[in-house]
């Protein structure tokens, strides 16, 4: 570089007054001297450090003129003239740097620089602050980092991306242009990227299903994610039909498409089985269990190997209630299998009173039409059926005919003795005989009734006589 700038020029004004004299001596006295006297002289101490001779740059020494070449400045001693005394020095707002001027700098130059970042000690905005050199652009990721934390020395690119202080969101820079976004095989979501991957790389993700659109087959499929294993359960139903999206489990089973018996995942490895406490019974789940859950439960008694009183004792399902009917009787020796009622019902064992039970509440009671009497049931009736029964008629209270009508009871025969008189004028309640017979409304002829059979006729020891029994007799009697 040639210069006429007095700042980089060798000064030699201290030097030249006596140099001139001493030269002008010698081309008085010896012309062939001075000339070798000029090209041996020694330079100064402080002389910059080169490896050209005096007259290289040294032109016009009488007039102090020179034009300084720093091609033959040797390497690494460009501080011994730009040091701010001989020549202009490292600047003020120099960048920090541990190396020297022509680690960068070319002779040609110092706007010539070829930048060795190695040596840099101080940050780099120090620099790139947008004036002294290239900042960070407004198109950059919003983040904290200094550039130092993701660029290298050596360039801005490849660049190892700290993630963790970015402040703008992922689809700033993974939009497909600044970095790679959603490629076209990722699952369909309306998620943005930190939802589901971290800072720290894509993989692992921690998938957040609760905006996925599609069904879950779409990337459960065994290719994309794991899909249906081998040991699931035998159904033809979608994955969302059981699963949610908050994980595999707990699945709310939707059993209504399961294909396969209850015991293929009821076996107590997959899916609880049948527990100690349940009843003794060889019947699958299915028997009596539904698909909604295992209550409430279509019992099936039929079974049922244990006594009634194993399942139904208060505690695994209802016991005898305070208001059943005192019996020291098992449930079995009334109730069937197929339901507490309609109950076959065993009065041999019962210990209280008809009217316990048939009350018109709990068992039917007296109907009303019952023939009007004070008596208790068990006065006429046995624990083997309301009938036949046997009619106490000691507390009767009404007319014979009220029952003895031919409904209720059998009423007046088509046989009987032709008489409007009413049954209690001849029969008493002990039976229908024997009678007190009362003749006085007897209407038809005495042998209607005297005729041998329905009652005494005339004997073989009566006269001889075709009349009739009331041609002498009256109806208080034959004599």
């Amino acid at each position: 570089m040639k210069t006429r700038n007095v700042e980089e020029r060798v000064k030699f004004k201290f030097y030249m007054p006596w140099i001139a004299l001493l030269l002008l001596i010698l081309s008085w006295s010896c012309p062939s001297a001075a000339t070798a006297e000029l090209s041996d002289l020694d330079k100064p101490d402080d002389h910059v450090a080169i490896s050209g001779s005096c007259d290289d740059c040294h032109v016009d020494p009488e007039n102090d003129e020179y034009s300084f070449f720093h091609g033959m400045a040797t390497a690494g001693k460009c501080n011994a003239c730009h040091n701010e005394t001989v020549a202009q020095g490292k600047p003020s707002d120099h960048i920090r740097v541990s190396g020297s001027c022509d680690d960068c700098h070319t002779p040609d130059g110092f706007e010539n620089v070829t930048m060795d970042h190695d040596a840099v000690t101080a940050a780099c905005t120090s620099c790139h602050n947008g004036k002294n050199a290239q900042g960070k652009p407004t198109a950059h990721v919003r983040t904290l980092d200094t550039c130092g934390d993701c660029h290298s020395p050596g360039r801005w690119v490849p660049v190892s991306m700290d993630h963790t202080a970015v402040t703008a969101t992922c689809f700033t820079c993974h939009n497909g242009k600044t970095a790679p976004g959603k490629p076209e095989t990722h699952i369909i979501s309306v998620n943005t990227c930190d939802s589901c991957h971290t800072v720290n790389g894509w993989f692992p993700a921690e998938m957040d299903h609760s905006t996925v659109t599609s069904d879950c087959a779409s990337c459960h499929n065994d290719t994309t994610a794991p899909g249906k294993p081998s040991n699931h359960i035998a159904s033809p139903t979608a994955c969302e039909s059981c699963h949610a999206t908050n994980g595999w489990v707990p699945a709310a089973m939707n059993h209504s498409t399961v294909t396969g018996s209850c015991g293929v995942c009821h076996n107590g490895t997959t899916a609880p089985g049948k527990p100690a406490s349940h009843i003794a019974s060889p019947t699958t789940c299915e028997s009596c269990h539904i698909t909604n859950g295992w209550v409430p439960a279509s019992m099936n008694h039929s079974n049922i190997t244990g006594s009634c009183a194993t399942c139904h004792n208060g505690t695994t399902s209802p016991g005898k209630p305070s208001s059943h009917i005192a019996s020291p009787t098992t449930c079995e020796s009334c109730h069937t299998p197929n339901g507490w009622v309609p109950a076959v019902m065993d009065h041999g064992s019962i210990t209280a009173s008809c009217a316990t039970c048939h009350n018109g509440a709990t068992a039917p009671g007296k109907p009303s039409s019952h023939v009007p009497a004070p008596t208790t049931c068990d006065s006429c009736h046995t624990t083997n059926g309301w009938i036949p029964a046997s009619m106490d008629h000691g507390g009767i209270t009404s007319a014979c005919a009220s029952c003895h009508n031919g409904t209720t009871a059998p009423g007046k025969p088509s046989s009987h003795i032709a008489s409007p008189t009413t049954c209690e004028s001849c029969h008493t309640t002990n039976g229908w005989v024997p009678a007190s017979m009362d003749h006085s409304g007897i209407t038809s002829a005495c042998v209607t009734c005297h005729n041998g059979t329905t009652a005494p006729g005339k004997p073989s020891s009566h006269i001889t006589s075709p009349t009739t029994c009331e041609s002498c007799h009256t109806t208080n009697g034959w004599v």
